[in-house]
């Protein structure tokens, strides 16, 4: 099965992400504050159509919060000691969709996690550019998530920097 497959923005990104909020939200800390990232919260922004939540979370509170989305179905995918991942496949209206969270254990991932989607959200041009680099790197990755990831990360790490200094 190929995962990594160019879609097109659907407008629906923004309202599967806030019908997952919702079942989600029970099960999270108040304190831990939940975001809308990757290419389905930029609006226009074409990408892989998968539905990328954020979540900051002390590491005191990360595996409360991990078994408790296992419990939701999530199934957890590759962590590091900086961020917890987990995913969960769906059928939604007749079509499949998948949804990611990343549990994020450092502040500065968090901003600048936040700080690019914004950066892009702001600046239609780079979000342009940002999507035929993401539809070069489908193509180019063979279905390889770390090659695709490597791809990407030099225009990411460029334009997160940016992103520090204009916001």
């Amino acid at each position: 099965m190929k995962i990594y497959k160019f879609k097109n923005y659907e407008k629906i990104f923004p309202s599967l992400y806030n019908g997952e909020v919702k079942r989600i939200i029970k099960v999270v800390p108040t304190n831990s504050p939940i975001e809308h990232m990757g290419s389905t919260a930029v609006p226009g922004l074409h990408g892989k159509g998968i539905i990328d939540l954020i979540i900051y979370s002390s590491k005191d509170r990360v595996n409360e919060i991990k078994a408790n989305l296992e419990k939701l179905g999530y199934e957890e995918g590759s962590s590091d000691k900086d961020r917890i991942f987990l995913r969960r496949d769906s059928k939604i209206n007749g079509k499949n969709r998948r949804f990611h969270i990343h549990i994020i254990l450092k502040k500065q991932i968090w901003n600048d996690h936040i700080n690019f989607r914004d950066y892009l959200i702001a600046n239609p041009k780079i979000s342009s550019e940002y999507a035929e680099l993401k539809k070069k790197a489908v193509v180019a990755c063979d279905n390889n998530g770390k090659i695709y990831r490597r791809l990407k990360d030099k225009f990411i790490k460029k334009h997160t920097e940016k992103a520090k200094n204009n916001y």
